[in-house]
């Protein structure tokens, strides 16, 4: 550039260009290259730093949607699986305080039919040995029952734990609602349970397996429909959002 700068200032005085002509040149020259040379040096920065930007928003953006489809595919697994849980408690609870569920007519079996079949049965060595001593048909009936009550309230128990440690573990990633929905059929379900357990063991009195009945009724069958909309809204939003995003 220097070579270039006398070049032109040769040019100048052979021309016979004054001083201050070739100093107003000069200053005229120079300045509008620096400003070029700096309108670029600028215009290359400007074009890293909106690099820079657009970069970090793509991370940033492909972070947040990482993030989202992480927490949509946790509900495709933890919703339905409350929903299996949530069923199976119910749906063996209302078999306990049921007036009607199915119980073995132990009176009316053979001595012969009747050992057989206490071999079939899942109690314990010590139970099966308390059944087989008894020689009455009532009093046989009536120990059956006594030991299969413990054995089912047993396995309600532990559905229900199930449902509740489910529930629990997952808390975080339920929506306020649903989990203020799954909280109060959790109450509702206990309850039976306990009410249940009175009436087995004679604390409670009158029409009270009717009034088990009536109490599941009226209050489980229409928080669990509250509940299946709430899930089956939550898991169609995610299929729509996902087609939408799919589509586009």
């Amino acid at each position: 550039m220097t070579d270039r700068v006398f070049e032109i200032f040769g040019q100048l005085v052979l021309a016979g260009g004054g001083g201050g002509l070739i100093a107003y040149l000069l200053t005229q020259w120079l300045g509008k290259k620096w400003i070029e040379n700096k309108f670029a040096e600028r215009l290359e920065q400007l074009k890293h730093d909106q690099n820079v930007v657009v970069a970090r928003l793509k991370v940033e953006v492909d972070s947040m949607l990482s993030g989202a489809l992480k927490f949509q595919e946790r509900d495709f697994t933890v919703l339905p699986g409350v929903w299996e849980k949530l069923y199976q408690a119910t749906v063996h609870i209302d078999w306990l305080i049921s007036p009607i569920r199915e119980i073995a007519d132990v009176a009316s079996m053979k001595d012969s039919v009747f050992i057989d079949w206490v071999e079939t049965l899942e109690f314990s060595a010590m139970h099966k040995g308390a059944l087989l001593r008894t020689t009455q048909p009532e009093e046989r009936q009536k120990h059956y029952e006594g030991i299969n009550y413990i054995y089912q309230m047993a396995k309600v128990r532990k559905i229900f734990g199930d449902y509740q440690r489910y529930v629990q573990e997952h808390a975080i990633f339920f929506p306020l609602d649903l989990k203020a929905k799954l909280m109060a059929i959790e109450e509702a379900l206990w309850q039976q349970i306990c009410d249940r357990g009175a009436l087995e063991e004679g604390k409670v009195w009158g029409g009270a397996v009717q009034d088990l009945g009536a109490a599941f009724e009226k209050v489980i069958p229409p928080l669990r429909d509250e509940i299946e909309l709430l899930i089956r809204s939550r898991l169609e939003s995610h299929m729509k959002a996902f087609s939408e995003k799919v589509s586009s």
